[in-house]
């Protein structure tokens, strides 16, 4: 059986777009991910946080930290990372920061989400201030886009159910002070 020479160039730009995205593909995720030869232990640094949410400070071990919600009760109040962290050099410093959506389960009803970022100072981390996201909302994404971070979300409809699905997109842009080590909304 004869193979013409229009099937061979035809079988060989396949195998080269596919190798071109491959090739891509590990170049995208090493490029937005840790970084392991410029920055030893950014792959599990930034989930071993003390992070405070409101008066509450939380000490957390592999992106995890529960306490008792009141001094003696079973129930519990925690946190926890969701996701994977968003990684960029938010400080300009030469050293990749980890933008975290921290869940916080106070024991009651709802759970509550804050953007956090850990400040990674030559391969220690230091939690910045949490900055409340919304309560029962759907995360969809973190990004660092021109030196800023953007959280995009669902949240509910103005006076809808809170039993309702989230269903309305929203994005907040936050900046971080370098000064002050704080983040806040970028308005």
């Amino acid at each position: 059986m004869r193979v013409s020479a229009a099937r061979m160039r035809q079988a060989f730009l396949v195998v080269m777009l596919v190798f071109v995205a491959l090739v891509g593909f590990i170049w995208f995720n090493s490029a937005n991910r840790a970084d392991v030869f410029g920055d030893p232990g950014l792959s599990t640094g930034w989930s071993n946080l003390v992070v405070k949410i409101g008066d509450r400070t939380f000490t957390m071990s592999n992106g995890f930290a529960a306490q008792h919600a009141v001094p003696g009760s079973a129930t519990r109040d925690t946190i926890r990372v969701i996701g994977e962290p968003a990684l960029g050099d938010v400080d300009r410093d030469g050293h990749r920061d980890a933008a975290l959506l921290i869940e916080n389960d106070p024991g009651g009803s709802g759970s509550f989400y804050y953007a956090v970022l850990a400040v990674n100072e030559s391969g220690s981390f230091r939690a910045t201030n949490a900055l409340l996201l919304g309560d029962r909302i759907a995360p969809l994404t973190i990004d660092f886009l021109d030196g800023r971070l953007v959280f995009n979300y669902l949240d509910g409809r103005s006076g809808e159910s809170m039993t309702e699905r989230p269903s309305v997109v929203k994005s907040l842009w936050i900046r971080f002070d370098r000064a002050s080590g704080v983040i806040s909304a970028d308005s």
